[in-house]
């Protein structure tokens, strides 16, 4: 059975993470995509492995994602790479980090090298969607939507649910 840990961000916000404790060690540090969690089988195969080659690692879910608090519907990038990078301050310190990015954790990974500039040892993108916002989204959005996304500066999931579900394999 997986253990899960809590980090509390704030007063409201809880971060639910995995992670492996090796002392002195590299850590590997996975980042999932969007609308995504750490119940799917790559957070737990880079645990494995982690444990196997004795290697420290973390996975987080960021807020409005898996059971850490907040609603989806008030994150973005920027909220989910301040949220990962108190995480991995408060948990990794000084060791050197392997990046692994899955989908948008591509892009939060990424976002993370301005932080931990020398401590980084390598990046691992999969399926690595740093424009998905733009191409696979925004593209695709009716005339309606984007006037809405304009004007209010964001549009409720529920608005676009059924064109989510259609891609829901390709942004997992």
């Amino acid at each position: 059975m997986t253990k899960f840990y809590y980090s509390r961000l704030s007063k409201s916000k809880k971060i639910r993470y995995l992670k492996h404790v090796q002392k002195d060690s590299d850590y590997i540090v996975f980042l999932h995509g969007f609308m995504s969690d750490l119940e799917g089988k790559k957070p737990k195969i880079f645990l494995n492995f982690a444990k196997k080659n004795k290697l420290g690692f973390i996975a987080l879910e960021y807020s409005g994602h898996g059971k850490s608090t907040g609603k989806f519907t008030k994150g973005n990038i920027s909220k989910w790479t301040r949220e990962t990078y108190l995480l991995l301050k408060k948990t990794v310190k000084k060791n050197k980090i392997f990046f692994i990015g899955s989908s948008m954790g591509a892009w939060i990974s990424l976002n993370q090298f301005k932080f931990f500039k020398n401590q980084i040892k390598g990046f691992l993108g999969i399926g690595s969607a740093p424009e998905f916002l733009e191409n696979l989204m925004w593209k695709k959005f009716t005339k309606k939507m984007k006037a809405e996304i304009i004007k209010k500066r964001n549009i409720l999931l529920e608005t676009w649910k059924l064109y989510l579900s259609n891609y829901s394999s390709i942004i997992k």
